[in-house]
């Protein structure tokens, strides 16, 4: 029994020495754990806040990089700072397999005897402390994640508020974008970094910027409105690449045409129209500022005045002849100046490619009064013995009359709406300037009217004041005497410059002899570079994000209470069904899928016709010479349209008719295409089908006859990048052409 209790006391002492040897191996591993993982976690944590530190303070740093499809870098709340994050991540995350790869190696050294409980504590605690680790780095994350989502929200709060505040603008001050050589309109143009040239295609608010985007090169700040100045980056056409004046765009434009026949004497009235006006600036009488585009040909035309020479006749040229800031009534215009060559008003091809007829703010309706029928027969003699000083129009006032307003109708315009100037030119001849003095004193400032009247021109007379609503009649020299070469005196102009300043008036613009302030005008918009668009600096990201944050607690707390309100008040009370909404949406621009199920029926004299609802009347039965004309486009596209022409009397067959109209464009025409050449049936008669393409449009052209020797032409047309958009439609509204004999 001794022996027994013996053994029992000595193994409970054993059992006590070992319990108390793992205790003390466990605290060993406890304690090295803790510290391993403490080392670990430390580590990455501060890897995690001193990587993140520094790409907040450089912005990303060597991995920021522009964000397409702007030459520019994104706002670095809305792209770099996520990327930021990530990358602090991964290098913490890499330093604390560092740090437990380091512990690892320690506690190998530690593996052997008493020791190893150490080094299993060692690497336990490392495991843990990456976890540990990552857990403060994702909880000192939040807060950052939390301001950034404030930041980002309040960024595009406050890109909306300035978008509408930039658009508020536009129409508040009427201006648009048009390219100055083609007459293209677009919602902006490209503007081009002075420091690398990058093109910036959407040089607005948004992802890129706020009030001012970074370009790729890092050397400038581009301002993202015109609010702030980014009328004066340089700028261009986004189609063909056409300088603009940085004035496009920053205030109104004012477009004046004019327009006349070959020879009747434009060309010598602009440039007097331009000698006066720059008369009137220097004498202070007026506020103009001729921009540094238009400043050659303005000098070109001045000096050939002066020196007792006749402007040079105008090319064929759709750019303006003169851009120009004026002064007047409260604010700054853009004056633009056209003059296209007279032949472009002979024929009504030429003058529909005259596009800046689109939009005209008004018109300068210049009358040759030689080209008139009574006075070109009452004074042959006197005006065959001056013949080639004079140069009378070949094209009598009321066809060139018939061929603007064609071109208006066709491009949209309404003429009822644009004031017209109607200028008897070449006064200075054959004493025709006296003769309209002579009648003021009777008839005021309609004498020029009263002349035109009395010398059988009544048609046109009443042809204008039927066309157009508001009317003014001017004569004026716009050499003040008959040119002759043997005369170097400097022409002097007489009351070329009224006409303009008459147009003007009707917009609302009085002409100021206040001195133009370069810091409120165009010569501000001149010679930007590099300089001009410093970089941000620090405290001015710091002052943008700030603002953003602001205005993001803001909108979030106005929204917090709205949405109270609207629970405590019976929230979906004002709900509305969204597939009512989608109901009510416009009717599209007469695309297929609308086309095929909204249709309307045009009845016209001999015909009918079917096209999409959408699409609108241009021209109906229009006489022109040896055919009526009707004309229609699409409701969603300007170039997009047809066409029906059709002669009486006819004897060619559909397929001559065709052969003939195709061999002239064949000729006339070196980018011409042919798609197809064939024979068809159109409403149950032999047709003739023409598909072929030029100057970047791509037509259709059926040639019909019907039984009462009447032919027929239906013209479908549309740009070549419509063409896909718009076929279907197009041919279908070939096919319904119906004859009625």
């Amino acid at each position: 029994m001794d022996e027994l209790f013996g053994g029992l006391v000595m193994l409970a002492f054993f059992a006590t020495v070992i319990a108390i040897l793992i205790g003390i191996a466990l605290a060993m591993v406890a304690a090295s754990a803790a510290i391993g993982g403490v080392i670990v976690a430390v580590r990455g944590f501060a890897a995690f806040v001193s990587a993140l530190a520094a790409r907040i303070k450089t912005r990303g740093g060597a991995d920021r990089r522009p964000k397409d499809p702007e030459p520019a870098y994104e706002i670095y709340a809305l792209g770099q700072f996520q990327r930021d994050l990530r990358g602090a991540y991964e290098e913490a995350w890499a330093a604390m397999h560092a740090a437990r790869r380091s512990a690892g190696s320690f506690a190998s050294s530690l593996d052997d005897g008493v020791t190893m409980p150490l080094s299993i504590g060692i690497v336990v605690g490392a495991y843990v402390g990456m976890g540990v680790g990552a857990v403060l780095n994702a909880v000192l994350t939040l807060p950052f994640v939390l301001v950034g989502a404030l930041v980002i929200a309040g960024a595009w709060c406050l890109i909306g508020l300035l978008r509408v505040a930039e658009a508020i603008r536009r129409v508040v001050r009427r201006t648009g974008y048009e390219c100055p050589v083609d007459h293209k309109r677009f919602p902006l143009p490209v503007y081009v970094c002075p420091g690398c040239g990058a093109q910036h295609a959407r040089l607005v608010p948004g992802r890129w910027g706020i009030l001012k985007r970074e370009c790729r090169c890092g050397r400038v700040a581009l301002p993202t409105m015109v609010l702030n100045g980014r009328q004066r980056v340089p700028q261009q056409c986004p189609e063909d690449g056409h300088p603009m004046s940085g004035l496009i765009g920053f205030t109104e434009m004012v477009r004046i045409a004019l327009v006349a026949g070959p020879s009747a004497g434009k060309s010598t009235l602009l440039a007097g129209t331009l000698h006066e006006l720059d008369r009137a600036s220097k004498e202070g009488r007026l506020a103009l500022n001729v921009v540094e585009d238009s400043r050659r040909d303005f000098e070109t035309a001045l000096a050939s005045l002066a020196g007792g020479k006749l402007p040079e006749k105008t090319a064929a040229s759709t750019r303006p002849a003169l851009v120009a800031e004026i002064q007047g009534g409260g604010r700054s215009r853009v004056l633009s100046l056209y003059d296209a060559a007279g032949e472009a008003y002979a024929g009504d091809d030429a003058i529909r490619d005259l596009r800046f007829l689109e939009v005209p703010s008004g018109l300068v309706l210049v009358v040759d009064p030689l080209s008139i029928d009574r006075v070109a027969t009452d004074r042959q003699e006197e005006i065959s013995g001056l013949r080639d000083r004079l140069l009378p129009s070949p094209v009598r006032p009321i066809r060139a009359l018939e061929a603007t307003l064609g071109a208006l109708v066709e491009a949209g315009a309404k003429p009822n709406k644009i004031p017209v100037a109607v200028v008897i030119g070449k006064a200075d001849a054959l004493g025709i300037g006296e003769e309209i003095e002579a009648l003021a004193e009777a008839h005021g400032e309609d004498a020029p009217k009263h002349w035109l009247e009395a010398q059988g021109a009544g048609n046109f007379v009443r042809a204008v004041e039927a066309a157009f609503d508001r009317v003014g009649w001017f004569a004026a020299s716009a050499l003040g005497r008959v040119p002759d070469p043997a005369d170097r005196r400097a022409f002097n102009p007489v009351g070329t410059a009224a006409p303009v300043l008459w147009l003007l008036k009707q917009h609302g613009i009085t002409p100021t002899a206040t001195p133009f302030k370069p810091s409120q005008h165009a010569e501000r918009l001149r010679g930007a570079g590099v300089a001009d668009f410093p970089p941000l600096s620090r405290g001015a990201l710091a002052w943008r994000g700030a603002a953003a944050l602001t205005l993001a607690v803001g909108v979030l707390s106005g929204a917090a209470v709205a949405l109270a309100s609207a629970v405590g008040g019976g929230m979906f009370d004002g709900v509305v069904s969204f597939a009512s909404a989608e109901d009510d949406a416009d009717e599209g621009d007469g695309t297929d899928q609308r086309a095929s199920r909204e249709t309307k029926t045009s009845q016209r004299d001999g015909y009918a016709v079917t096209m999409p609802k959408s699409w609108k009347s241009v021209v109906l039965d229009v006489r022109r010479t040896g055919y009526h004309e009707s004309v229609w486009r699409a409701g969603g596209s300007r170039e997009t349209r047809a066409k029906v022409n059709y002669t009486r009397g006819i004897s060619a067959s559909a397929a001559a008719s065709a052969r003939g109209v195709r061999n002239i464009v064949r000729r006339n025409r070196s980018d011409y295409s042919e798609i197809a050449w064939r024979s068809a049936r159109i409403d149950g008669r032999p047709a003739w089908w023409w598909e072929f393409s030029f100057g970047g449009r791509r037509k259709v052209d059926v040639f019909v006859n019907d039984d009462c020797n009447t032919g027929y032409a239906i013209l479908v047309e549309t740009t070549g990048g419509q063409w896909n958009k718009y076929a279907r439609t197009l041919k279908r509204i070939v096919r319904s052409l119906d004859l009625e004999c």
